[in-house]
């Protein structure tokens, strides 16, 4: 469990837009009292995580199963934390 990953991942469930994405983003990381590195504003760290976020696989629902639901959802968690460090 990561409770500032979860709580992104529970806020982005109702934002479809991007800026509401990055809302969220923005949100957690000030919530959480999250330390960017240095001279990395939440702006340049939400882009960031947006590119990591382009190499991830997307789920598929496909009739009552989700397929690489968990991968996905371990992907997102790991570009989340890359911005971190």
């Amino acid at each position: 469990m990561d409770p500032p990953f979860d709580a992104y991942n529970f806020c982005i469930q109702k934002r479809i837009t991007d800026a509401g994405r990055e809302d969220c983003f923005k949100q957690v990381i000030e919530a959480s009292h999250l330390a960017l590195p240095i001279g990395i504003t939440v702006e340049e760290a939400y882009a960031k995580y947006k590119s990591c976020r382009k190499d991830v696989p997307v789920a598929i629902l496909v009739g009552p199963v989700l397929i690489n639901g968990n991968n996905e959802y371990k992907a997102r968690q790991k570009c989340f934390e890359s911005v971190l460090q």
